[in-house]
């Protein structure tokens, strides 16, 4: 999936608030651009980032920030409007082998009102509702971490317990879009409970997938599935 227009480079100076950002071209000209990520976006958003921006399209006035380079010269797309555009390219192409043989039945607000990161899908008959997680935190260790704060994706992990209990598939999808990252992990030192509740998430039947992108300065696309680690001796990897 290649990016709405060409990318320009620009350092960040601030995110003044969480859907803008102000940044610097190289000749000195100062833009303000939009942010399209409400995240905390932990090491994306540092004075002298280094990243890139498409040119205002459609209904947006501004330039949308697209992709920030971290530490290690690591890629991170930070565009989260991608990320359902992505996962369904991904399924279209028979990337996600876990949605091989399901059919698409809905692609917008399915069974939430508030949340439009969701699909519906269906095999032999059963309904697969599938939520998705944008993951952009990572160290230079290739550890990638979900949440980014507190209680983050808790309302979306319960629906899908719901929606098992009665009686349909469930999964939720991690959809890392950072190039340094190997394997998620829960982030224990931002949110304590959250590996309590992918546990519970687990044990009711919800299934937990995570695949990256491969990012470049023309576009991005799933490619890689990734292990699910849950401690220091035990990788979930779930089939």
């Amino acid at each position: 999936m290649k990016f709405s227009s060409s990318l320009t480079e620009a350092t960040l100076l601030k995110r003044s608030i969480k859907f803008l950002a102000e940044v610097v071209l190289a000749n000195g000209q100062k833009l303000m651009i939009r942010c399209p990520n409400l995240n905390p976006m932990i090491g994306c958003d540092i004075l002298g980032t280094r990243l890139w921006y498409s040119t205002a399209v459609g209904h947006h006035c501004l330039p949308t920030w697209e992709l920030a380079e971290v530490d290690g010269g690591n890629l991170v797309c930070i565009n989260s409007e991608l990320m359902k555009s992505l996962v369904i390219e991904g399924i279209k192409k028979g990337v996600i082998e876990e949605f091989l043989s399901h059919n698409m039945l809905y692609v917008g607000n399915a069974y939430e009102q508030t949340n439009q990161q969701n699909l519906l899908l269906e095999k032999d008959h059963q309904k697969c509702y599938v939520c998705f997680e944008q993951v952009t935190l990572g160290n230079d260790q290739g550890e990638g971490f979900f949440p980014e704060r507190q209680g983050m994706g808790s309302r979306k992990i319960n629906k899908l317990i719901e929606l098992c209990r009665e009686g349909n598939q469930a999964v939720l999808f991690f959809c890392v879009m950072h190039a340094g990252i190997n394997y998620i992990k829960p982030a224990y030192h931002i949110d304590p409970k959250c590996g309590q509740l992918l546990q519970m998430a687990m044990d009711e039947g919800v299934k937990l997938l995570a695949y990256k992108a491969d990012i470049s300065m023309h576009g991005i696309e799933l490619a890689t599935k990734l292990p699910i680690l849950f401690s220091e001796d035990a990788i979930y990897r779930q089939h």
